[in-house]
């Protein structure tokens, strides 16, 4: 791999946070920002005076995405979604973002539409954008086809863990479908939204997930 991923965030409620320091850094989710200090800090150590061009949010909810004004803010990043998920973010939509459950409220943000099958040039890296539907409607996972690392955002964590169906826009179908793409693709690393992530066999953890919510449909 010609690029370092560093994890900012992860802790209690938090999302994981994945810097990549390629030529063109990505940023791939914020948390809520309740640690924006902190966060802000580490970002600054690990980019080392180069700016952060790219802000990737794998879904609307709150504990991925509340930091992403005030990180954009900081940065002058371009923040990219998929949409409806987009939408409910530059609106602030305090129901499907979660926020308003939590007592929070989601700041609107300027945000661009990131569509399946779109590739995201990082410089020395390219991140394929997989449309995964099912945890949300426009929940995304991002893939790097020649190492096979995959940014799975809430669609599925590791030792069998799925993101859950019962919020807004989420379907139970819809993550199944989208978890047997994934286990069709080569995965090497899994860099998911919560919980630990491994440098390699990321295809069984996929594979043990579908099972689980498979296991759900009986």
């Amino acid at each position: 791999m010609s690029y370092a991923i560093q994890q900012l965030n992860g802790l209690g409620m938090e999302s994981n946070s994945y810097l990549l320091l390629c030529k063109k850094p990505v940023l791939i989710d914020v948390g809520t920002g309740a640690n924006l200090k902190e966060t802000e800090k580490r970002l600054r150590a690990h980019l080392d005076g180069k700016k952060l061009p790219t802000l990737v949010l794998t879904h609307m909810h709150f504990d991925h995405t509340g930091a992403a004004a005030a990180i954009q803010e900081i940065t002058g990043a371009q923040a990219f979604a998929h949409p409806p998920d987009s939408k409910a973010l530059a609106d602030g939509d305090g129901r499907l973002t979660c926020s308003g459950w939590l007592g929070e409220k989601q700041r609107p943000l300027r945000i661009s539409e990131l569509k399946d099958g779109a590739v995201l040039d990082c410089g020395d890296a390219k991140l394929e954008v997989l449309h995964t539907p099912g945890h949300s409607a426009g929940s995304i996972c991002l893939l790097d086809r020649e190492t096979g690392d995959l940014f799975s955002g809430d669609t599925v964590f590791a030792n069998g863990g799925v993101g859950r169906w019962d919020l807004p826009t989420g379907d139970h179908d819809a993550l199944i479908d989208s978890l047997a793409r994934l286990l069709k693709l080569k995965i090497r690393g899994l860099y998911p939204g919560h919980g630990p992530y491994y440098e390699d066999d990321g295809h069984s953890h996929v594979e043990m997930g579908l099972a689980m919510a498979r296991d759900f449909s009986d």
